[in-house]
């Protein structure tokens, strides 16, 4: 079980809870990132946390179920394919 009231801006409780969540936006309906650790105090990561706070909601990636197509011709044999035929070096 996730305890969806959790804080997740906390760094002790970032990682409590799934990502990417609805529960994980800000109230304008960007990610927000501001639980992730940073102990190097690193400035790509908070140019990298900033960049990724920019866009509204999560990317949608479809599951390889849904994008599957059907098939409407089968594929050749084996036996129907030609052999490569290597060139004699000299």
């Amino acid at each position: 079980m996730f305890d969806s009231s959790a804080d997740f801006t906390s760094t002790d409780h970032f990682y409590d809870f799934p990502w990417p969540s609805d529960l994980r936006l800000s109230s304008t309906g960007t990610a927000d990132l501001t639980g992730i650790a940073n102990p190097t105090l690193s400035q790509v990561f908070e140019g990298l946390r900033d960049v990724a706070e920019q866009p509204t909601g999560f990317p949608v990636v479809p599951s390889p179920g849904s994008a599957s197509r059907r098939i409407s011709r089968r594929a050749p044999r084996p036996t129907s394919l030609r052999p490569i035929r290597r060139r004699r070096s000299c």
